[in-house]
């Protein structure tokens, strides 16, 4: 399934982790209260089906029944960002959580007093070289290739440098 970032996306209808239709700017509420659901996007294609099928229970005298065609159009919204933390890569929504698990990670001791660790969004599309599961060498690949079955659920640190 394609993901989409919620900033990309127009307004329209969306399905919430309770499976309940909202719209983006609810979507949005949801994202800046700080809640991690899953949320997916409704296409135009689906929504006429559904109306389609309607359509056609009405017209043949019968009861609409529910609508549960997949939505071959559907895609992930992703609405988290994989932040660079000195040398840890955190997925998080805010710089600021980013930061904060960082310096839980590695204690606030190893900065001098007022120095902040650098903190920089990383591009979904940014080449990255990782270490195979095995321990067995290196691939590059995208982090958003490395992160295609990644499901978040809060703040995580993905992986560093050495």
């Amino acid at each position: 399934m394609k993901t989409v970032k919620l900033s990309d996306l127009r307004p329209g209808q969306y399905i919430n982790h309770k499976g309940e239709v909202i719209t983006k700017e609810k979507a949005e509420q949801i994202v800046e209260a700080g809640e991690c659901p899953l949320l997916y996007t409704v296409s135009d294609e689906y929504i006429a089906a559904a109306l389609d099928d309607l359509s056609r229970a009405r017209k043949a005298g019968e009861a609409p029944k529910d609508f549960c065609e997949k939505d071959a159009h559907a895609m992930r919204v992703v609405y988290w960002h994989i932040y660079k933390v000195n040398d840890d890569y955190i997925a998080a929504v805010t710089r600021e959580q980013a930061t904060a698990l960082h310096l839980d990670t590695i204690g606030t001791d190893w900065y001098a007093e007022g120095e902040e660790p650098d903190v920089e969004v990383i591009p979904a599309d940014q080449q990255g070289r990782f270490e195979r599961e095995d321990g067995r060498g290196y691939d590059e690949m995208t982090f958003g290739e490395w992160l295609a079955d990644f499901e978040y659920t809060g703040p995580q640190l993905l992986c560093w440098n050495e």
